[in-house]
């Protein structure tokens, strides 16, 4: 995953960051001394179309963790937000035919209002699978960011459904936290952490329910702002980042340079001078995620040595150790250790 601090740009709206901050207030914290040693205006907070840089909203998030001293800040703010706080997604979604165009949209559009992470949808005979990808290393700020989208996502499916369609399963891709007994009756179901990746599982049934505020001509209009925003979100990244957001999708069996040069709609030829232009190579980009991806396991999940490197394309976990000795200078158990 590419690291946060090397983006040229990233930013995220600032809606969310107000419900944060009503939540610290409700816990006896100040609104105040969190903006202030963040160093954010309040005009940008109260601006409906604000964006904050990615340094501003981890710092929003640590400083409101602390203040508020509530570890489960993630879930408290994923579980309050509605419907009607995701923009033009709100109106798509609510204006969608039915359940299952409703859920396609907020799966497709989900990065219009998080650029952190990506969403995919399966659908198989019993289920449906939403899988939660990760798109960049978030540090200290990781498990309150995935609390937050997964309870956020959890509650728009459970109105677009007039909570009809009950989770089956939820999986986490970090360890349990202190708080870990809080999970299950804000989510409603079954929760399993240290998973490999971040899913939720629901059953197939009653995807042909219309929605009471079906508009075919304002769902077509919404959408289509949906997908001018989705457009304008891959502007500003690098080729360097779009080539790890293709193999981030790869993971336990990464594709080879040509595959992704076919996904970037290029040559090998050019994509390859594309990188000497730039000064790297699709096997320094390649090792630099693999090494991103593994010290994350390592930090967040008690996945081991060798479930982290089959996850990162290694079938023998010694060959796995040698090259995590290699990029950090020490063993992936004294990693584990420090």
């Amino acid at each position: 995953m590419p690291d946060i601090d090397n983006l040229d740009s990233l930013f995220l709206p600032v809606s969310y960051m107000r419900h944060l901050l009503d939540i610290v207030e409700s816990r006896g914290g100040s609104r105040t001394k969190v903006i202030e040693s963040c160093g954010v205006s309040a005009e940008l907070l109260n601006d409906p179309d604000g964006q904050f840089s990615y340094q501003q909203f981890s710092a929003l998030i640590l400083a409101s963790v602390e203040e508020s001293q509530e570890p489960a800040l993630g879930l408290y703010l994923g579980s309050q937000l509605t419907v009607m706080t995701h923009g033009n997604l709100s109106q798509a979604i609510l204006s969608s035919a039915n359940v299952e165009q409703g859920m396609d949209l907020a799966i497709r559009y989900f990065e219009t209002r998080t650029p952190l992470a990506a969403l995919t949808l399966e659908k198989r005979s019993d289920e449906l699978v939403i899988t939660f990808n990760e798109r960049y290393v978030l540090g200290a700020i990781r498990i309150s960011y995935l609390e937050t989208v997964v309870t956020g996502l959890v509650a728009v499916i459970s109105f677009i459904t007039n909570r009809q369609l009950s989770l089956k399963k939820v999986e986490l891709a970090f360890s349990p936290p202190a708080y870990q007994l809080m999970f299950e009756p804000i989510l409603g179901c079954p929760v399993v952490f240290d998973s490999e990746v971040t899913r939720l599982h629901y059953p197939a049934i009653g995807l042909d329910t219309p929605l009471v505020m079906a508009d075919k001509n304002v769902h077509m209009q919404a959408a289509q702002r949906c997908e001018e925003e989705l457009a304008s979100v891959g502007k500003t990244v690098s080729i360097e980042k779009r080539i790890e957001q293709n193999l981030l999708r790869f993971q336990g069996g990464f594709p080879s340079f040509e595959h992704i040069a076919g996904e970037l709609v290029m040559s090998p030829r050019t994509l390859r001078r594309r990188l000497l232009e730039r000064g790297t190579s699709f096997n320094e980009i390649l090792d630099g995620l693999k090494y991103r991806l593994a010290v994350q396991y390592l930090e967040t999940s008690a996945l081991s040595i060798q479930e982290i490197g089959y996850l990162l394309g290694y079938s023998d976990p010694s060959n796995f150790g040698r090259a995590f000795k290699k990029w950090s200078g020490v063993s992936p158990i004294s990693y584990r250790d420090i």
